[in-house]
């Protein structure tokens, strides 16, 4: 378990992130550039885009969950979503934004837990609430993980028959010339055949991937300004 400092830097550092105005709009570019991909995902909505009510229940898992940043682009085509998160501050944050997301607040439940330890911390995390999910979203978070192809099966695993699994991520990362020098690390950055290894030995079919080819800024705290470049990636529990 993170300690209370750990906690208040990570939400202080999310805080920090977020407001930064060169942060803030190009989250708000990636955000508009996965909404104009919705129907990438391959889901059938329990809403389509333009509010039309089908009458479909969609589940939704949204791990790693941070603020609420793939439910505020997905919420609006879910009946009900799941977010999960290991950083209590991030938690706190998302309840916040609970009155963001498509579902409404009566339909959204956020909690502190571990999907990727065996077994799951907390232990209701087995439950079968929170399995056979039809959409299970993973948001910027694959890179920090300690296994990205353990993390693809273990989410895998708890989608429905025909559930998809989404995935956006870092695909490439610029740094200047004095970051590179300092000896700095670069987050991992994951290629097509890097995601369609895990996705298929996760057992998962039907694989998509997608560069979004608008290079972002992002600000760091050492206030250098890189520039990545995101993809998105999806695969689907096969029906049998």
């Amino acid at each position: 378990m993170t300690s209370l400092l750990q906690e208040l830097d990570i939400g202080q550092v999310s805080d920090w992130f977020e407001e930064r105005p060169i942060n803030k709009a190009n989250r708000q570019k990636l955000a508009q550039m996965i909404r104009d991909r919705v129907l990438f995902a391959g889901i059938d909505w329990a809403k389509l885009p333009g509010s039309i009510e089908v009458g479909r229940e969609v589940r939704m898992l949204d791990y790693a969950c941070g603020p609420g940043f793939l439910s505020n682009i997905f919420g609006p085509y879910v009946s009900s979503i799941h977010a999960v998160d290991a950083s209590s501050a991030m938690i706190e944050r998302y309840r916040n934004n609970m009155n963001e997301f498509g579902p409404g607040r009566e339909k959204v439940a956020a909690i502190v837990g571990n999907l990727l330890s065996e077994p799951p911390e907390p232990a209701l995390l087995a439950d079968e609430e929170y399995q056979n999910f039809d959409l299970i979203t993973v948001g910027s978070a694959l890179h920090h993980f300690p296994s990205a192809e353990d993390a693809v099966r273990l989410l895998g695993g708890r989608l429905k028959p025909g559930g998809v699994l989404f995935i956006q991520d870092l695909y490439s990362h610029l740094s200047s010339e004095a970051v590179q020098q300092s000896g700095q690390v670069k987050p991992p950055q994951y290629k097509e055949g890097d995601m369609k290894k895990h996705m298929e030995k996760a057992g998962l079919g039907d694989f998509k991937f997608e560069i979004l080819q608008e290079n972002l800024k992002i600000e760091l705290p050492s206030e250098e300004v890189c520039q990545v470049q995101c993809f998105i990636a999806r695969a689907a529990r096969p029906f049998s």
